[in-house]
């Protein structure tokens, strides 16, 4: 029996459809339902497929592969355990333990580097932060700084506690006890079904700086300050830097370095992240600062070459993303960043708002997809998308919005069809 059905069509020569040797046309994600039971099929065909050399109608044989199964089974897996990553659903990545290959996965993705989508299992697992229990599941939704950095801890064995997920009858996750290659305990499963709110009042701000009458292809240092609320400090810390074009303003294309200030140490910085890019990050056991960051402090300099072909009056804007920060192992920090500015032979200006955003939590059923909405007008509308879908693991999960648009809004959480 047929029961779901999705058409991909590109027609015409303007449907920016070009390929060559192999490709991949779609990614296709396939909602079990939660009455199955394990050992139930579902069947994927291609059928009908067609297409063409010149977007006209020369035609070109296309031949579909032999239909796939999807059969319904309950794999465990290690939380923080995703490689080798093959796929994303759980038996398709992992080995049974944890080590510098699982840190690196956690690391990028926190980065916003190669995240996988946030309804896979391979999400799931580099969730790690909040810890799991017997009773409850742990994560939060988001791959944050303190995600990789638990992970890295139990690699090390510093942290004497694994835990293992899987899926439980109804579509529930559950959370066990579990040594890097034994077996499972006593599952078991507690939510609280209310929505929570709150205003951020972020512990620690980060800002980038402004420079004025730069020289086009020449290399500009833009300094990078963080600042603790009084009362906090911080031990840990990192952020993706991007370097953003203006306008016409030809794109920077070679490569982000940092230059840490005095008494900060090197950071942590992964390769791959393309031109006009850079990960920087301190870890709370590899190379946390000498004495924890408390007041204003400078860490240090975003070092890049501006392009030759720049003009007089380009402008270019410093972005701080995935900006995360700890005092310790166990406490997630909330960090907001104003973003930084670079003009040739002119006057460096960005929009320099900050504002503390908002945090929505609320418990997301097994299964059941969510789009966070917000307006302007209560009464009248329109309610736009804040984000992607939101994917229920059966657990609390959390949204923040740190739109900076300086203006009143209204929420809701509207589960999906």
């Amino acid at each position: 029996t047929i029961t779901n059905v999705l058409l991909i069509s590109a027609i015409g020569t303007n449907a920016n459809v070009s390929f060559k040797d192999f490709a991949t046309v779609t990614l296709l994600a396939v909602t079990i339902p939660a009455t199955a039971s394990e050992g139930d099929k579902y069947s994927i065909e291609v059928r009908q497929a067609s297409g063409t050399t010149d977007g006209q109608q020369n035609s070109v044989n296309l031949t579909a592969l032999a239909a796939a199964t999807i059969t319904v089974s309950n794999r465990t897996y290690v939380v923080g355990d995703t490689a080798p990553g093959h796929w994303y659903n759980a038996g398709d990545f992992g080995n049974g333990d944890l080590d510098n290959a699982d840190v690196n996965n956690a690391f990028y993705a926190s980065l916003g580097i190669r995240l996988p989508f946030t309804f896979t299992d391979a999400f799931d697992a580099m969730d790690a932060f909040p810890d799991d229990t017997i009773a409850s599941i742990g994560g939060d939704g988001q791959i944050r700084f303190l995600d990789w950095q638990r992970i890295l801890r139990r690699s090390l064995r510093r942290d004497a506690t694994n835990w293992k997920r899987s899926w439980s009858v109804g579509g529930e996750r559950v959370a066990s006890l579990a040594t890097l290659t034994g077996l499972a305990v006593g599952p078991g499963d507690s939510f609280d079904s209310s929505v929570h709110v709150s205003v951020l009042n972020p512990q620690v701000e980060m800002r980038a700086g402004l420079v004025s009458n730069a020289r086009s292809g020449d290399p500009v240092k833009v300094p990078i300050y963080v600042k603790v609320k009084a009362g906090s400090s911080v031990a840990g810390l990192q952020f993706r830097a991007r370097v953003a074009a203006v306008g016409t303003a030809p794109g920077v294309a070679s490569a982000v370095t940092f230059e840490s200030a005095d008494g900060i140490p090197a950071p942590i910085m992964p390769d791959g992240l393309g031109g006009g890019q850079a990960g920087v990050a301190w870890s709370l056991l590899l190379n946390p600062f000498r004495t924890a960051l408390t007041g204003e402090k400078l860490l240090g300099n975003l070092v890049f070459n501006l392009p030759g072909g720049a003009n007089n009056g380009d402008r270019y804007q410093v972005l701080l993303l995935n900006a995360d920060a700890s005092p310790d192992d166990n406490t997630a920090y909330d960090v907001s960043t104003v973003p930084g500015g670079v003009a040739v032979n002119a006057i460096a200006r960005v929009d320099r708002s900050l504002l503390a955003g908002v945090r929505m939590s609320w418990y997301a059923a097994a299964g059941q997809r969510y789009q966070i909405e917000s307006t302007q007008d209560l009464i009248n509308g329109p309610w736009v998308a804040e984000g992607i879908e939101i994917y229920g693991r059966g657990r609390t999960q959390e949204f923040v919005d740190q739109s900076p648009n300086g203006q009143t809004k209204f929420y809701r959480i509207r589960p999906l069809q």
